[in-house]
């Protein structure tokens, strides 16, 4: 019998709460291993971390299902439905499927603290010292580093500022270079900061805080209004005021 046709006569049997008509098991998480491999196991997916996180594409929440029902079928071990476990999954689909995407957006979407992003990147990279729960199974990747450049074209649109893009692009590459004597800046970009000694070591840091702050001390130094500029970018008041810190030398 097809499960989405029964009306489900639920008993608990074993410690699990299985339909007696047509052999489903519910269940708040993907369990495997069990004895009786005539039931069809089926998560409450309508409460999972994967579907209730909102932005992303639904061909990448797809994907990430399907891994996650794999390994929840094939492999003798629990698959957790937590955030940690989503954003490993999640960032791997994306990378499979080659969609561009930002890892640290991702993880704000998630609730994920810097400690533990860092822990899930050793798992997705293959570089922890501690095992993954379902290793037998496990797909790795490699780290997305996102430059804060690359965000500078968005940030403009949000912000009413796409005429300065180039402007914002360039002198954002000069911060960050690794070059010592960097002359690539146009002329015309040059007016609008001091160039001071590049900081490369900024990739380290938050891309979208850096990205925020170079465009709020630009718009600063234009005399450019920047109204709600913490809200329309979401960004904290301590993260860009940290961030400005790190780049206001060249304003």
């Amino acid at each position: 019998m097809n499960t989405d046709d029964c009306d489900h006569e639920i008993v608990n049997m074993d410690g699990k709460s299985v339909c007696v008509l047509c052999d489903m098991i519910m269940t708040n998480q993907l369990e495997q291993g069990f004895e009786n491999r005539g039931y069809s196991s089926k998560s409450s997916s309508k409460t999972g971390v994967l579907d209730r996180v909102e932005g992303i594409p639904e061909e990448v929440k797809s994907a990430a299902r399907v891994s996650i029902n794999r390994k929840g079928e094939f492999f003798p071990k629990n698959v957790r439905d937590d955030a940690k476990n989503t954003f490993r999954e999640l960032y791997i689909t994306y990378q499979e499927l080659k969609i561009p995407f930002d890892p640290d957006e991702l993880a704000e979407k998630l609730g994920l603290e810097r400690k533990k992003i860092h822990s899930c990147l050793k798992m997705v990279s293959g570089t922890s010292l501690i095992p993954s729960t379902h290793d037998d199974g496990e797909k790795y990747c490699s780290i997305v580093m996102i430059h804060p450049v690359n965000l500078i074209e968005d940030k403009c649109k949000l912000n009413n500022l796409e005429e300065y893009t180039d402007i914002l692009k360039d002198i954002t590459r000069y911060i960050l270079s690794d070059d010592k004597n960097p002359d690539k800046v146009s002329p015309e970009t040059k007016q609008y900061f001091i160039q001071a000694k590049p900081k490369p070591w900024l990739i380290q840091s938050k891309p979208k805080h850096i990205a925020c702050a170079i465009i709020k001390k630009f718009c600063d130094r234009k005399g450019i209004s920047t109204k709600s500029f913490v809200k329309v970018n979401k960004i904290s008041d301590n993260a860009l005021k940290n961030a400005i810190r790190d780049i206001e030398d060249y304003f």
